[in-house]
């Protein structure tokens, strides 16, 4: 049996294979194909985050949890919580990524027995939950499953993805920034979806449903169940807070603008939620964040897509001519145009 690959040489292979994804369901596959060579599986579930508001924004899994896991980890009251050991100082995102196992052997906090129960009746042994981070920026997660035949997941496999946690993120957000950042351009009117107090679907545009489709194309959506199910998390997180909830979506044909709100009055604990295509004001906090845009670039399109030119733009904000142009010149290698009236229609609804 040959030896295991050094992290580094699996790194780079996973930025190689993400290069060549054609979809999200290609990269979360060559991610996790790459990564099985240092940490072996049998399954897993790639998860992006909107990194501006850390919200989800898309799944894509082989051989992961059912949705009976999900109803059964809900029943038990620990779908929103975090059944993981807390983050030490010294794991947040602006140094090491966080790497989590659940056993389903090992002994556990009493709070958390269901979720192994449901683990195992699943037929998985051992959950290793990595954090995609970059940049002092979290942009993802990935879940590795092992069968409960196999070992659990070793200190040397938690030490392994960490090392390539920072690579994968990268892979990520480069796979997301291949392409020109621009709304989705539908005629598809707006959808809404109502989620009620139980997490149940209480009601449906037409549209909503297949808004909800296009933006999870890789998530099993067939029935009202499965669809709610989708939203679970995003109407708990709205719940938590007092303002709507944004994710910014990107899907084959452009971003999609996800927003769950409570809705108030008799049907307290109920979740309104609105899907449609990403508008431009919408759009460039997400943009500026995949794209790595610096906030002095940020600024610069701002401007430009308020009709400035470039001697305006100097003059508003204070810079020289060849500045401003440089500043130019790295927007428009970043968001993949060849000028001015390219961004413009690129960002624009």
């Amino acid at each position: 049996m040959s030896p295991a690959p050094a992290p580094l040489l699996v790194a780079h292979a996973a930025r190689q294979a993400a290069a060549r994804a054609d979809s999200l369901a290609d990269l979360g596959g060559e991610l996790a194909r790459q990564l099985h060579r240092l940490v072996p599986h049998d399954g897993y579930m790639l998860s992006g985050k909107d990194p501006v508001t850390g919200v989800g924004c898309f799944l894509v899994e082989h051989h992961g949890y059912s949705c009976a896991h999900f109803r059964r980890i809900k029943a038990a009251g620990l779908l929103d919580q975090q059944p993981y050991p807390p983050r030490r100082p010294a794991d947040r995102p602006t140094s090491r990524p966080t790497v989590a196992v659940l056993d389903t052997t090992a002994t556990a906090l009493p709070g958390i027995v269901p979720l192994l129960d449901s683990m195992a009746g699943d037929g998985w042994g051992s959950e290793m939950r990595l954090d995609l981070v970059d940049r002092a920026a979290h942009w993802g997660t990935l879940i590795l499953l092992r069968e409960r035949r196999r070992p659990p997941f070793t200190p040397a496999d938690i030490d392994n993805a960490r090392q390539v946690a920072a690579p994968l993120a990268a892979s990520l957000r480069g796979y997301v920034g291949r392409a020109r950042p621009h709304p989705m351009r539908t005629a598809m009117p707006p959808g809404v979806l109502v989620i009620d107090e139980n997490d149940g679907l209480a009601s449906a545009t037409p549209t909503g449903r297949e808004w909800l489709r296009m933006c999870f194309p890789n998530v099993i959506l067939d029935t009202d169940e499965d669809l709610s199910l989708a939203l679970w998390n995003v109407a708990a997180a709205a719940r938590r807070q007092s303002e709507p909830v944004l994710s910014r979506i990107p899907t084959g044909h452009g971003f999609a603008a996800l927003q769950a709100q409570r809705l108030t009055g008799a049907r307290r604990g109920e979740v309104a939620v609105t899907i449609q295509a990403a508008g431009t004001g919408q759009l460039l906090p997400a943009v500026a964040a995949w794209y790595g845009l610096t906030p002095r670039e940020r600024t610069v399109i701002d401007q430009v897509l308020d009709g400035r030119s470039s001697k305006q733009i100097s003059h508003t904000l204070d810079l020289s001519q060849h500045t401003t142009n440089d500043h130019l010149k790295a927007i428009y290698r970043k968001i993949r145009v060849n000028g001015r009236d390219e961004l413009v229609a690129t960002l624009s609804c």
